[in-house]
């Protein structure tokens, strides 16, 4: 199984039900998913070029390759869920 941050709410929910619970999302109160985005970063400019991008996507190569592969196994995953989440990895990540 897996649980994408991106799409968080879907696949809970998803899961949830297979795992015969009654398909809620997860409770708000309970998740920690944004936390770090109320803490104040030291860095003032956030944005991230695509010579940066394509640094990061180099050093995470195995990584993402990983992920590629859960995602690929997960079986809470349908076709096109799976079939998303590789593209959005291409977009990001070309090669």
């Amino acid at each position: 199984f897996v649980l994408r941050i991106e799409h968080l709410d879907d696949d809970w929910s998803k899961l949830d039900g297979m795992l015969g619970g009654t398909g809620a999302t997860l409770p708000t109160e309970r998740s920690h998913a944004n936390e770090a985005s109320d803490k104040p970063l030291p860095i003032s400019n956030k944005t991230v070029g695509a010579g940066g991008i394509a640094n990061l996507c180099k050093a995470l190569c195995r990584e993402i390759q990983v992920y590629k592969q859960i995602l690929r196994l997960a079986e809470n995953l349908d076709r096109k869920q799976r079939s998303d989440s590789l593209k959005e990895i291409r977009e990001m990540c070309p090669e």
